[in-house]
């Protein structure tokens, strides 16, 4: 970068400085022994940057944004910045050089245009221009990050139409990771996203993609997350033998899913979720699955056998679908899972006793079906899942009897539970009983509306952590 870019580049940053933060390192040159100093414009450049920078912990998580500027302080007698940490300068002119990494995120620049001096930053390697406002894309060809979700221009979201679209593809070859998300395009998916061969990363979520996923998108074959969610596409997703992550919620998919996701054994997390797909065999050859939510999709009927080879789920949502039958899997099948979420299904009779044997159980959602029987007895197959964090059984069809003292002895970790609108009666002492102490609970939520409570349950004042509480329509 020579000397008038640096010059360029100073004025930039004392432009915007009040708007945004930034992180950024700068190549590495060789030291002399003796180093001229920095100069003083870039030095007092720098120090605004630092005293203008949001350190938000929500910011500084969402966009990894967390510069190492401990070092600057030169009111301690380091005036000279090319000791500070990740900043580095030319050995001969003191100036500093070659900005590769910078974020702009969630900037409005007071709604005017991005300085179009930011071209001159031609080795910049990673742009973040997240919730920011902007006239065009950036033909920055060392590009190997573009970051331009969460935009909220004036007049609606940023729009980024379809000749753009393509000539992104054409220029930025090099990226990496591409995220419009929540950006309007309004098009299909160009034929030349094949150009990014060396993707691994592409969020085009709610961006009003339409139409067919070209074919050529299987030629990504370094691709790990592909995010298409919230958009009207009819999804081929190809030989994408690598993907790890893929989201295709919200699309109105109908009738069978895609054939070629069953080919992508690699799959670790898969959302089908808001769609009207159909559950093929196929699903069982995604034994790599960790992560399945096939919530809403208005499913009717039992579930297909194959989902008993899905043996490595962590995550499972069925819930809001209208499903019937017994379960069709078994203890062994499903021993890693850790949340089940089955509500709003339509399940009728008895909760299986194998669910009761999935002891990494954390969260478990059961409301809203047609679970019969003692509701005793169904808890009782559930003392086992000892991890329990959310147990949701409510507006079932439960009866009998059960103390709620006993109860809760049995899940050392739960924070939520609701037991709520069932036909049972829930039975608590009136008096304290070390025996069921359960005051090293730290429950936030309780849900014990229509229990058919006759008084106030005495264990309910040592929970210090209790945050809501539900014990309407009882005799209380």
């Amino acid at each position: 970068m020579g000397l008038s870019s640096i010059c360029l580049f100073t004025i930039f940053i004392r432009l915007v400085f009040p708007f945004f933060f930034f992180n950024f390192t700068f190549a590495n040159f060789t030291a002399s022994s003796i180093l001229p100093l920095c100069h003083d414009d870039e030095r007092y450049a720098l120090l605004q940057f630092k005293e203008s920078r949001i350190s938000g912990d929500f910011y500084a998580w969402k966009f990894d944004c967390r510069p190492t500027m401990a070092s600057w302080k030169p009111e301690e007698g380091s005036v000279d910045c090319y000791s500070w940490d990740v900043v580095h300068c030319n050995k001969n002119t003191g100036h500093l050089v070659h900005l590769k990494w910078l974020n702009l995120a969630l900037n409005d620049f007071n709604s005017s245009e991005i300085p179009p001096e930011i071209i001159n930053l031609s080795r910049l390697s990673y742009l973040n221009l997240s919730g920011t406002s902007l006239s065009e894309i950036l033909k920055l060809s060392n590009l190997v990050s573009l970051g331009l979700s969460l935009n909220d221009v004036p007049g609606g979201r940023l729009e980024l139409q379809k000749p753009s679209f393509e000539n992104l593809f054409e220029k930025l070859s090099n990226l990496k990771t591409l995220n419009l998300g929540d950006v309007s395009i309004d098009s299909t998916i160009p034929h030349n996203i094949k150009n990014l061969s060396s993707l691994t990363f592409v969020s085009l979520r709610n961006c009003e993609l339409q139409g067919r996923i070209p074919s050529s998108l299987g030629n990504l074959s370094k691709l790990l997350h592909l995010d298409l969610s919230l958009n009207e596409l009819q999804v081929s997703v190809g030989n994408l033998h690598s993907l790890k992550e893929l989201d295709l919620s919200a699309n109105f998919l109908s009738s069978e899913w895609p054939i070629s996701i069953g080919n992508i054994s690699s799959l670790k997390e898969l959302d089908l979720s808001q769609n009207k797909v159909l559950l093929p065999i196929s699903m069982g050859n995604l034994g790599s699955l960790k992560e399945l939510d096939l919530s809403q999709n208005g499913f009717f009927g039992e579930l297909p056998t194959s989902i008993r080879n899905l043996f490595s789920l962590e995550k499972l949502d069925l819930s809001f679908n209208k499903l019937s039958g017994e379960f069709p899997w078994s203890t062994g099948n499903f021993s890693s899972l850790k949340l089940l979420n089955l509500r709003s299904c339509g399940f009728w009779s008895k909760v299986p006793h194998s669910i009761g044997n999935f002891t990494r159980l954390q969260f478990l959602f059961l409301g809203f079906n047609n679970f019969s029987g003692d509701l005793l007895g169904s808890i009782g197959n559930l003392r086992n899942l000892t991890q329990l964090v959310v147990l949701d059984m409510a507006q079932n069809s439960y009866g009998g009897t059960v103390e709620l003292d006993v109860l809760l002895t049995s899940w050392k970790n739960l924070e939520a539970l609701d037991i709520s609108l069932n036909r049972s009666s829930v039975l608590t002492k009136a008096t304290f009983d070390a025996t069921t102490d359960t005051t090293s609970q730290k429950i936030q939520y309780r849900g014990l509306r229509s229990c058919n409570l006759t008084k106030f349950p005495n264990f309910l004042e040592n929970q210090n952590h209790l945050v809501i509480l539900n014990l309407s329509d009882n005799r209380i």
